[in-house]
């Protein structure tokens, strides 16, 4: 039995199908009357986004790895960040995700699959070597880096696919880029302490620690801003209509 695997895709499995599902839920059958977003292109994008991460995984083996200056990490970092919101970037403005207003829950879906992927084969590799020191804080830093990467892509996802519907393509990229730099502002110093300063895992576990806090900010306004505002007047007034019924029938009960 492949533990290694296993476990990597429980870390990372949960958190992401978790956040699709609270992200979409208030968008489908029974909150609203007929779901706002089609199930089958949420699916295909969340395949193709696991495939272009995997693409992005064998990029990333030529990025420094180990103790190098903050200021390559950083590079290195932001350098695949401009890629993958890139990649997320062409994609949705495809014929059939441009200027439709479900294009933002499909960047959700879409940043998720390569946030999956790219945090699949960084717990994998992480746990095949062996004689790991520490292994249950190997295990619960894993964790928050998965949680993390899954809560900002499908953040910034959100804000590239809410682009493409309004047609504000290179605002929404920029706009993802800069959250993507400061995300990497947090993230890189825990990499660099725990390759060259094991002494101070404590410190490079409170950059880890923000960042995860950061990225939860970012879903947290993506939740509660974008996707709300992508949803077309028409169909939010026949979600509200909806509301209303249910409550009003919840009191007659009552």
């Amino acid at each position: 039995m492949d533990i290694p695997f296993i476990a990597s895709a429980i870390i990372v499995g949960v958190p992401a199908f978790a956040i699709v599902f609270h992200a979409l839920r208030n968008y489908d059958y029974p909150v609203v009357e007929k779901s706002l977003f089609d199930f089958q292109k949420v699916f295909f994008t969340l395949i193709i986004g696991f495939i272009f991460g995997a693409v992005a995984n064998i990029l990333r083996l030529s990025l420094p790895s180990g103790p190098d200056p903050l200021w390559i990490l950083f590079l290195s970092f932001l350098g695949m960040a401009v890629v993958e919101e890139s990649f997320k970037t062409i994609f949705l403005n495809m014929k059939r995700f441009s200027l439709k207003f479900d294009t933002t829950f499909y960047g959700l879906s879409l940043s998720i699959g390569i946030a999956a992927a790219m945090a699949f084969y960084d717990n994998y590799s992480t746990l095949s070597i062996g004689g790991l020191p520490h292994y249950a804080l190997t295990l619960f830093g894993l964790v928050l880096l998965s949680i993390g990467i899954i809560a900002l892509h499908a953040s910034t996802g959100s804000v590239i696919g809410y682009g493409s519907s309004k047609g504000d393509v290179f605002p929404s990229l920029l706009q993802a880029i800069v959250y993507r730099a400061l995300y990497v502002l947090l993230i890189a110093p825990f990499f660099l302490i725990a390759y060259a300063y094991p002494d101070l895992t404590w410190v490079g576990f409170a950059f880890l620690i923000a960042s995860v806090l950061y990225a939860f900010l970012l879903y947290w306004r993506a939740y509660n801003l974008i996707l709300p505002v992508s949803i077309p007047d028409d169909l939010k007034k026949k979600k509200a209509r909806k509301a209303r019924k249910e409550r009003l029938t919840q009191n007659r009960e009552k």
